[in-house]
């Protein structure tokens, strides 16, 4: 997010290294948004707690993402040379979704790999979680 702000916060953003090209597709601005917060919604999305309920951390991880994208454009406003744009902010969308339900699938994976095919949910938790909620000390 700081690294967001500070490339939003410049009248004039530098170009980013191996991306070049883009400055000739007339979406290359876009296609940066995307990636930018699909990265974003990616960490938000492995920042969050791995016993919530799967749906709720792919929205969580999105509405995190697309509400920063927000404020963002936003704090365009007031930045020399740059504007608030809904495109903008529909490719931040586009790219917290996409990465969103990508690392659900692939998280999705990756859990049930390590608890077996007869996992459960409370099989992930912490010895001290499944204590305090029996109601007895760990």
């Amino acid at each position: 997010m700081a690294l967001i702000f500070a490339l939003s916060a410049q009248p004039k953003p530098p170009p980013i290294p191996g991306l070049g090209f883009l400055e000739t597709i007339y979406w290359g601005d876009k296609v940066k948004h995307v990636a930018a917060y699909a990265i974003l919604s990616a960490l938000v999305w492995r920042a969050l707690d791995p016993t919530r309920a799967a749906l709720r951390r792919v929205v969580l991880a999105m509405a995190i993402s697309v509400l920063y994208g927000l404020t963002d454009e936003f704090h365009q406003r007031f930045v020399p040379n740059r504007t608030c744009d809904i495109c903008d902010l529909t490719a931040d969308a586009f790219g917290a979704l996409a990465a969103a339900i990508i690392l659900r699938k692939v998280g999705d994976k990756h859990v049930s790999n390590k608890l077996g095919k007869a996992g459960r949910r409370e099989d992930i938790r912490g010895e001290g979680q499944e204590a305090s909620q029996s109601g007895r000390q760990p």
